[in-house]
């Protein structure tokens, strides 16, 4: 049953939160102890929808549907942040977890006890993850001995998953492209290697969920949440956990193993491709993620900040008779014991399930480690020298990639010939386990390209999606294969631009988001790749474009606020370098488009003379303002007789605010009564038979 009531917040001795919210109980098992876990829900009938604070730091969410106040589950009674420091743990991997922090709670004014703030893993969560409406979400939990349910839309769909598994001939070599479309692999891999690293004991029958949008494209993707009893709780047999043998059982117990749960994983692991992939990624989490030194340092960190009040905690509700022995300090300890020791545990059942080599310590170090990172997989090494523990005849690839102004020269310790000059290297880590990666100084002349017009916001009316144009201003053909453009020093946010692709002087081409949302607006422009696939922000922020060794060839920093124009803000211009300017960077160098929706293709546009006409519109030349400025009656004129379809008045957001149709009426000069409209700077465009043509004018 929900109530209502009233929620605060403080953080720092400062009330960040003041709201009505519907209160109810919350979790399953835990209800036994007598601090519960509470649901707080934002709805319209209690003042808001939504819960208005950026409650979690790792969020980019200013609000949220719902909030947990959770009583930490099973871990109640002893190290009281298990499953919240696990989540924060798996931060780094490609987990969809449930973000935490740490509090006190009150009740009516009453000191309450210690308490997690959790995101609740329901289909919101699900919805936001995915970009899309909570309608749009396929749901499935295992709750038991069973076969999965639908707790929200369909459970069609993964039944089918399931059919896939369990008929496909896995081990065929094109099933894994067959097995990527149907399941996000990193989500996938990176969810078991946790969930068996963490020796969660009540999984995978119970607290095992995926979710997928409902199209024909979507994957499906798991949610970490309630790892209470994990991480060395009571019981669970600590480092030496059988959570891998217990996850590999074919015919396990009811409970917590049935079959039908790890059905999915089980199978994928008969694809030598995903086995070999699987397991790399094992060594690459134990390496990084999960290493020792890491998980220890999350742990001491999360434990000093309930540590103070852990006593006035265990005061409060000892009474109950509810608390173990082993006091909290030795809880902590025996974690650390576990973050310290589990890792060589897990190798060592790995290596015996799947009868894999020795374990092989990699050492990776550099020349010139100033001039680039080099990547083990997905990871990138945190410094020089780095060392990582790896099987024995498992392949392992490293990748180099060396920053602006230096150059990636070769491997050493690979081949006694000399360097592998390779970016990206495959081994066997048993035949070389000492890599170096060379970079050196790049002293080539930088490509005369640069970033030349700029689409970041979009109007409603004229929505082109987000777009970059490069322009060749030098006199060489320059190719452009393997340069990359980058969006705010963010790795993941780079698009590398396809072989063989060239600009020739002088010419333009166009970066789109999308691209048939670009080419439905700027139909006549046929220099577009893409899609760059990420967001440009609408704030301001760093772009980038670097040649295929990683040196800048060029790069902007925009704002959305003065000294930088505005109007490319989403009033339908778009962000361009003046024309012939002689400045390098800054605000100075850069103007709001004179031509609604940019000049994509084409020179910039220029400043518009008094009459209003705007270069860069070539469709129709010699349109003009019979006066500018104006005042209720605008005259447009036309160098000749044309047939004038349309004639549209539009303010500086890009909305109609006159729209007049001609019906093809033949004429050289149209006016119209624009008393009604407001005054400023308006843009007027003529639709012909011959093109369309774009001038600005001010209505005084």
């Amino acid at each position: 049953v929900e109530v209502p009531a009233h929620t605060e917040l403080f953080v720092d001795d400062e009330r960040v939160l003041s709201q009505a919210l519907g209160l109810k109980v919350f979790g399953g098992r835990s209800r036994q102890f007598a601090q519960k876990s509470s649901a707080l829900t934002a709805r319209s009938g209690y003042g808001m929808d939504a819960i208005n604070y950026s409650l979690f730091a790792n969020r980019p969410y200013d609000d949220y549907p719902n909030l947990v106040v959770r009583n930490m589950g099973d871990d109640w009674s002893q190290a009281h942040l298990r499953d919240g420091f696990m989540q924060t743990l798996a931060l780094p991997t490609a987990n969809l977890g449930l973000a935490y922090r740490p509090a006190i709670q009150f009740v009516n004014g009453q000191f309450w006890g210690l308490v997690g703030l959790r995101e609740k893993g329901d289909k919101r969560y699900a919805a936001r993850r995915a970009g899309v409406d909570v309608s749009d979400i396929d749901l499935v939990e295992y709750r038991g001995s069973g076969a999965p349910i639908a707790t929200t839309g369909s459970d069609s769909a993964y039944n089918r998953l399931l059919d896939f598994f369990r008929t496909a001939n896995l081990a065929a070599p094109g099933v894994y492209d067959s097995l990527a479309r149907r399941v996000d692999l990193p989500n996938f891999i990176d969810y078991h290697i946790s969930e068996i690293y963490f020796g969660n004991t009540d999984w995978p029958s119970n607290n095992n969920r995926a979710f997928r949008v409902r199209d024909d494209t979507s994957r499906w993707r798991w949610i970490l949440y309630d790892l209470d009893r994990a991480y060395g709780f009571s019981g669970s047999s600590g480092v030496n956990n059988a959570a891998l043998a217990r996850a590999l059982d074919s015919v396990g117990q009811s409970y917590p193993n049935p079959p039908i749960a790890t059905l999915p994983w089980r199978a994928a692991l008969t694809n030598p491709r995903f086995r070999d992939k699987y397991l790399n990624r094992v060594c690459d989490l134990l390496n990084f993620a999960y290493r020792p030194e890491r998980a220890t340092r999350v742990l001491d960190s999360l434990s000093s900040l309930i540590a103070e009040a852990v006593p006035r905690h265990r005061d409060r509700w000892n009474a109950d008779g509810q608390w173990l022995a082993i006091p909290w300090p030795e809880q902590i300890s025996d974690m650390r014991e576990y973050a310290e020791l589990r890792p060589q545990a897990l190798r060592d059942d790995y290596r015996a399930a799947f009868s894999l080599g020795a374990d092989v310590q990699l050492e990776v170090a550099a020349v010139n480690p100033q001039g680039g990172r080099v990547r083990v997989h997905r990871e990138s090494l945190p410094g020089f020298p780095w060392t990582g523990t790896y099987y024995a005849g498992l392949p392992v690839t490293l990748y180099a990639e060396p920053r602006p102004g230096f150059v990636f020269a070769g491997w050493a310790g690979l081949d006694p010939a000399g360097l592998v000059a390779t970016a990206s290297v495959t081994f066997d880590v048993a035949n070389a386990p000492s890599v170096i990666a060379v970079f050196q100084r790049d002293t080539r002349p930088l490509a005369s390209v640069r970033l030349n017009e700029i689409h970041y916001h979009p109007s409603d009316s004229l929505d082109a999606g987000e777009w970059v144009e490069l322009h060749n201003t030098g006199p060489d053909t320059v190719r452009l294969g393997g340069f990359a453009f980058s969006d705010a020093d963010t790795i993941d946010n780079r698009f590398v631009l396809p072989a063989q692709l060239s600009l020739k002087p002088g010419g333009f081409l166009v970066l789109a988001a999308d691209t048939a949302k670009f080419q439905a607006v700027h139909d006549t422009v046929e220099a577009v790749v893409g899609e760059f696939g990420f967001r440009l922000s609408n704030g301001g922020e760093l772009l980038a474009l670097s040649d295929e060794t990683g040196r800048l060839v060029d790069s902007v920093r925009y704002l959305d606020t003065l000294p930088w124009p505005v109007h490319p803000d989403g009033f339908g211009e778009s962000l361009e370098r003046i024309p012939d300017t002689v400045c390098a960077v800054g605000p100075g160098c850069w103007q709001a488009s004179y031509v609604m929706g940019g000049t994509p293709g084409r020179a910039n546009s220029i400043r518009p003379d008094s009459t209003g006409a705007i270069s860069g519109s070539p469709e129709l030349e010699g349109v003009r303002l019979a006066r500018n400025p104006f005042d209720d009656v605008l005259v447009v004129t036309v160098p000749e007789v044309v047939d004038v379809a349309v004639v549209e008045v539009l303010d500086m957001s890009g909305r109609t605010v006159i729209r007049r149709s001609l019906g093809h009426t033949s004429t050289c000069r149209i006016g119209l009564n624009v008393g009604g409209t407001p005054s400023g700077v308006l843009l007027v465009r003529v639709v012909t038979d011959v093109g369309t043509a774009v001038v600005r004018g001010i209505h005084r």
